[in-house]
């Protein structure tokens, strides 16, 4: 299930990968943030705010993995990935994932904090995920994990 969550302008998590801008600048694994490379301050910024947010520590990848897909975007570009969730609802699920819990249980006890938009959109993406709809349903009837 790879949801796209936007916790801040330009920044955005899609399943195990951080994405400033339009590059993957780290990766989640084994609780902790892999930075995929040397970046720039605002870069920088976005890994540590995703790391203080999910409750991770930051880790460097060995030096000899680099980075192939970084492009340079002009000063004020704002990029946005397609139906990646709210600010708000994406921190709110981001926070969630901290606790160990897996994407669908963290949307689940998110749920009510989403938009209609944001449901209906997930709904459709989620479609057939029996598993999901059993932790919404357990979620909804105020089962915590």
């Amino acid at each position: 299930m790879n949801i796209a969550l936007k916790v801040k302008e330009n920044l955005h998590i899609v399943g195990d990968r951080v994405i400033s801008y339009n590059t993957t600048v780290a990766r989640i694994e084994n609780g902790r943030l892999l930075r995929l490379g040397q970046w720039s301050r605002t870069t920088t910024k976005h890994i540590n705010f995703v790391a203080q947010l999910m409750g991770l520590s930051v880790s460097p990848l060995p030096s000899c993995w680099i980075e192939s897909s970084c492009y340079m975007l002009p000063f004020g570009a704002k990029v946005r990935l397609e139906d990646s969730l709210s600010v708000s609802s994406s921190r709110h699920v981001a926070q969630r994932l901290n606790s160990e819990l897996d994407l669908g249980w963290a949307i689940a006890l998110s749920w009510k904090r989403l938009t209609v938009r944001e449901r209906k959109r997930l709904a459709s993406t989620l479609g057939q995920d029996a598993g999901f709809w059993l932790m919404l349903d357990l979620a909804e009837s105020g089962f915590e994990t």
